[in-house]
């Protein structure tokens, strides 16, 4: 079984109409936590597919940074309102 990881994603994209292209396809990978900021539970390799994704929509002037949390960085996450960080998929579909 392939490992799935906790991404975090974090951008910021000048333009409204390549801001939108952008938290789409976040929204269908992941799961949106702030503003510009999105939680992503996936393998390594469905994360570098989305890295190709993301930069078909970014010019030089926009920014992403991907972060990959370890399983102890994880456990010592500290969380303040509501939510809770992003689990392992309920299914895996292959």
């Amino acid at each position: 079984m392939t490992a799935t990881f906790l991404w975090v994603v974090v951008y910021e994209v000048k333009d409204p109409a390549r801001q939108e292209q952008v938290r789409n396809l976040l929204r269908f990978a992941g799961r949106r936590v702030q503003d510009c900021i999105y939680e992503v539970s996936a393998t390594a390799a469905r994360m570098r597919q989305l890295q190709d994704e993301l930069s078909l929509h970014l010019d030089p002037e926009d920014g992403v940074r991907i972060y990959r949390v370890c399983a102890d960085c994880r456990g010592a996450a500290v969380l303040f309102g509501e939510g809770e960080l992003l689990g392992r998929p309920a299914a895996l579909v292959i």
